[in-house]
């Protein structure tokens, strides 16, 4: 899913659901060197 946009809706069932996501560092320059990195991402879930 592109950064920004919303995933297609997804039923339910009655009880536990587990959604999954995930996310992955992209380098913004040519040269990138090994080290620690700490990222947060926020999200939304929206009901309907």
């Amino acid at each position: 899913m592109a950064l920004g946009t919303a995933t297609a809706d997804t039923a339910l069932q009655v009880g536990s659901n587990t959604l999954y996501f995930s996310a992955a560092y992209v380098s913004t320059k040519k040269d990138v060197k090994a080290g620690s990195a700490n990222a947060t991402a926020d999200f939304n879930l929206t009901y309907k």
